[in-house]
């Protein structure tokens, strides 16, 4: 098994000056759909400091590091 983590921080989604209502809610939406695929996957919270969340998944299966690397997780050494 090996472990992956990131540090996610949902706000950095954002851009509340050059945007509309309508992105705004399909952003948030996109949030929303990555942390669903993130539970599914087994991502676990580690911790959360000013909005920014540190996670991480342990796994051997090949699909799974596929998507969580395409989430930005890095495998720890």
């Amino acid at each position: 098994m090996s472990l992956y983590t990131t540090r996610y921080n949902p706000n950095s989604e954002f851009d509340i000056e050059n945007t509309s209502i309508d992105s705004l809610i399909m952003t948030a939406e996109g949030v929303l759909q990555d942390l669903k695929d993130m539970k599914k996957l087994g991502v676990v919270a580690d911790d959360n400091q000013d909005g920014v969340i540190g996670m991480s998944c342990e796994t051997a299966d090949p699909l799974a590091i596929v998507e969580l690397k395409k989430m930005g997780f890095e495998e720890e050494k």
